[in-house]
């Protein structure tokens, strides 16, 4: 039996949850706030690559969803794990823990690691699925930026593509977006990151959004300072 491809493909699932549909809207304009010319991502890059000091992480402790009806909440942490030796190999680590509550209660831990020598991406592992390939992400980079998407294939012809870009709210705010997607078969489970970040590169807010069996469930909430 395979595993499944991602925690929230699960709990959609298993919560048998319908997209709620969306409304006409009026027509007040929003004028844009141009964003930085440069986005500094090192505070972030050091986190997700586990070269902040073991430890260091983004807490946000209260997930609540925005799009359903499913009752769905939960918290999402990513952790500098540091310096480790896995599978023979000198790496850095670090841990993105997401737990929701719900009908069912679901918890995954997805352990990214990169080459010590030099912060090549090795393999993201989830406790629920099966392994990928973190994106590499730049120390600095403008609004527009993305870079190709990265591509494992297993041996069952199943697939998990990863890839990053940066985009702007209206009022200015830098986005990392962090999107994968898993195939196995005709499933299809497409995920979506979305960092908020300061002027310091620090994420204040996430946006979680994952499309399976035709159901998107979106989540959202602050980080709140360790």
């Amino acid at each position: 039996m395979k595993k499944s491809l991602f925690l929230l493909s699960v709990l959609i699932m298993a919560l048998v949850l319908k997209a709620c549909g969306g409304g006409g809207g009026g027509g007040t304009t929003v004028t844009p706030t141009p964003a930085p010319a440069t986005v500094n991502l090192a505070a972030f890059k050091n986190v997700f690559e586990g070269t902040a000091p073991a430890g260091t992480q983004f807490n946000f402790p209260a997930l609540t969803e925005i799009n359903t009806e499913s009752g769905a909440s939960g918290s999402f942490t990513l952790a500098a794990g540091g310096a480790v030796t896995f599978e023979a190999q000198n790496v850095t680590n670090s841990l993105a823990t997401l737990q929701l509550t719900g009908a069912t209660a679901v918890s995954d831990t997805t352990t990214n690691y990169f080459q010590m020598s030099n912060g090549t991406p090795y393999k993201s592992v989830s406790s629920t699925g099966g392994p990928s390939l973190p994106p590499a992400l730049p120390t600095t980079a403008k609004v527009g930026d993305s870079a190709p998407s990265t591509i494992v294939t297993q041996n069952d012809g199943s697939t998990a593509t990863t890839s990053w870009s940066l985009h702007a709210d209206p009022d200015g705010t830098p986005i990392l977006l962090i999107t994968r997607s898993f195939i196995t078969g005709i499933a299809t489970t497409l995920e979506y990151d979305s960092y908020y970040l300061d002027a310091a590169g620090i994420p204040t807010k996430i946006m979680i959004s994952v499309t399976a069996g035709g159901t998107i469930l979106t989540l959202t909430g602050n980080r709140v300072p360790s």
